[in-house]
């Protein structure tokens, strides 16, 4: 479990490595995701493909 902490804190925080609240929150998520024994990934994947329509959403900074 300890080296798992320190890998997640290396990918997060590591130099050079600056996150909004909302993105780093969805990194680790992701992250957690990955490592999860249940993985929960597959299911993920199935959905955003299930969704894909060939464009990308964008936001307008604030």
């Amino acid at each position: 479990m300890e080296s798992t902490v320190k890998q997640v804190s290396r990918r997060v925080k590591g130099t050079e490595k600056f996150w909004s609240s909302e993105g780093g929150e969805a990194v680790l998520q992701l992250r957690g995701d990955y490592l999860s024994p249940s993985d929960p990934m597959v299911a993920r994947w199935k959905r955003a493909i299930a969704a894909a329509n060939g464009f990308r959403t964008y936001r307008l900074s604030a």
